[in-house]
């Protein structure tokens, strides 16, 4: 079965840009939790922070490179191997 990719025309260059604030808004909110809270709240928020500080890097960098596979795929360049159907 085919993986199917999205077109290249169905996402701008925007939408890294736009998941990257949302990840910020969202690491803002837990980051103010860490420091308004104490005890056993100030390290979970501690710990949240990191995971949420640590998926924003991450996805940054995936929607980044993510963006040259588009590229290669529409120019019919595939980086993976296509599945082989079952005879």
């Amino acid at each position: 079965m085919a993986v199917p990719r999205p077109e290249l025309q169905s996402y701008g260059p925007a939408y890294k840009y736009l998941a990257l604030a949302q990840d910020m808004i969202l690491l803002s909110i837990v980051l103010h939790g860490w420091l308004r809270s104490s005890g056993r709240w100030r390290h979970f928020y501690v710990l949240l922070t990191v995971i949420v500080a640590v998926d924003t890097v991450m996805e940054y960098f995936v929607d980044t490179l993510s963006g040259l596979t588009f590229i290669s795929a529409a120019v019919g360049v595939t980086p993976w191997p296509s599945p082989v159907s079952p005879a």
